[in-house]
């Protein structure tokens, strides 16, 4: 138990030797080598104020979606919050450049006179934010009723 303790204390007050000290020194890495290439997604405008719209008719708006990462951004799904929203994307976004989000909906009458919003998730392979929230918002206005047919 001695021999052990001796052992013990003369490793810690012993100096290195220079080849020893060298192979724990931490290796130095540039800071653009450290992590591997990653995605990033940006959506600078989220949220879409499409105004007052008319009831019955369909409300379109195509999303910007930027990777300022330095590897492909990888979009593998768009997840509707309900049943009235339709969505088409670019699944694939080089590093620097602009892809398209865009999202279709049905504004049905019985909405008339009401406001809506309504949000829609982008599903990506960015680490950071794998996803990101997309929202809609409107005022309703009636349908303009056409006149009756004359006979």
């Amino acid at each position: 138990m001695r021999y052990i303790l001796l052992f013990i204390i003369l490793s810690i007050f012993v100096p290195m030797t220079g080849a020893e000290a060298q192979q724990m020194t931490a290796t130095k890495v540039p800071a653009d080598e450290r992590l591997e290439p990653l995605p990033r997604i940006i959506v600078d405008q989220p949220i879409h104020n499409a105004g007052e719209i008319e009831a019955g008719t369909t409300l379109a708006h195509e999303f910007a979606i930027k990777n300022e990462g330095s590897s492909p951004l990888s979009i593998s799904e768009v997840r509707a919050g309900c049943g009235c929203i339709v969505s088409s994307f670019d699944q694939e976004i080089e590093p620097g450049k602009i892809g398209r989000v865009t999202i279709t909906m049905k504004v049905y009458r019985e909405w008339a006179g009401h406001s809506l919003q309504r949000t829609a998730w982008i599903m990506s392979n960015d680490p950071v934010s794998p996803q990101v929230r997309l929202t809609i918002s409107a005022s309703i206005k009636p349908a303009q009723d056409q006149p009756p047919a004359q006979p």
